[in-house]
C-alpha cells in the first residue's frame, strides 16, 4: 500500500525518511552468527557427550563407540575401553545389553536435543538477520503538519501518532551512529507512552522537522 494514501485529503508530507543502509551491518552480524553456530555443532556435540558420566560411554557397542566424534574418542577412548572390573564381567548377558542399550539411547537422546537446539537457535539467528535486511525496503516514516505516520508494507501494518500529543522528541545516534548518520528516535507522548524508532537514517534532522511541523 501506498503511505500517501493514508493521508487524508489536503495532508501534505512534509518530511520522509526510512531506515539507514547501517541494518545490513547488523543483519550480516546475525546471520554470521547463525554460521558460527553451524560451523560448531559437531564441536558442541562433542563437548555435551564429555559431561556425561563415564559409565555410559564405558557400556556402548564398539559400534556405538565409533559413531561418536572423533574429539570425544580421543579424550575418552582410554579411560572408556579399559578392562571391565571383575563384578561387571560377573553380569549376565541380559544386563550387559540392557546397559548398553539404556547407554546408547542417552547418547542418541542428547544428540537429536543438541541437534534440535542448535538448528532453532540459526533459525532464529537467520530470522533476525532477515528481518534486519527487509527492513530497509519495507520501513518507512513520514511527518505531516497533523502526525507522524509509520510504515511497515511486509506486515502491511501502519500506525500513527497526533503531533499535539507528543511532549518530547529525543534523537540518539552513538558513535558509531554519528560516523555513519543514524541513530535511534524517541517520541514521548503526554500519557507517557514511548514510541521508538529506530536505525533512522538522520535522525537529528528527523527530530528538528517534527518540532517545526507541530
Amino acid at each position: 500500500m501506498e503511505l500517501r494514501r493514508v493521508l487524508a485529503e489536503k495532508e501534505d508530507i512534509r518530511y520522509q525518511t526510512k531506515k539507514h543502509w547501517a541494518v545490513f551491518f547488523k543483519a550480516a552480524i546475525y546471520c554470521a552468527l547463525a554460521l558460527v553456530v553451524l560451523a560448531k555443532a559437531e564441536a558442541v556435540y562433542s563437548a555435551a557427550v564429555l559431561m556425561l558420566p563415564p559409565s555410559i560411554l564405558k557400556n556402548l557397542s564398539d559400534e556405538d563407540f565409533k559413531s561418536l566424534p572423533l574429539a570425544v574418542q580421543k579424550v575418552r577412548g582410554l579411560e572408556t575401553r579399559k578392562a571391565v572390573p571383575q563384578e561387571e564381567a560377573r553380569k549376565s548377558p541380559q544386563t550387559a545389553d540392557d546397559q548398553r542399550f539404556l547407554s546408547s539411547l542417552a547418547v542418541s537422546a542428547l544428540h537429536w536435543t543438541v541437534r534440535i537446539l542448535l538448528f532453532s537457535a540459526t533459525i532464529v539467528l537467520g530470522l533476525l538477520g532477515a528481518a534486519r535486511l527487509l527492513s530497509f525496503f519495507s520501513n518507512k516514516v513520514i511527518i505531516t503538519p497533523k502526525r507522524v505516520v509509520q510504515q511497515d508494507v511486509l506486515s502491511g501494518s501502519i500506525s500513527s501518532l497526533s503531533l499535539g500529543s507528543i511532549e518530547s522528541v529525543c534523537a540518539y545516534t552513538g558513535l558509531l551512529g554519528s560516523l555513519l548518520g543514524y541513530g535511534k528516535v524517541i517520541l514521548v507522548t503526554s500519557s507517557g507512552q514511548k514510541v521508538k524508532l529506530a536505525n533512522l537514517r538522520r535522525p537529528h534532522e528527523f527530530e528538528r522537522e517534527l518540532f517545526a511541523a507541530k
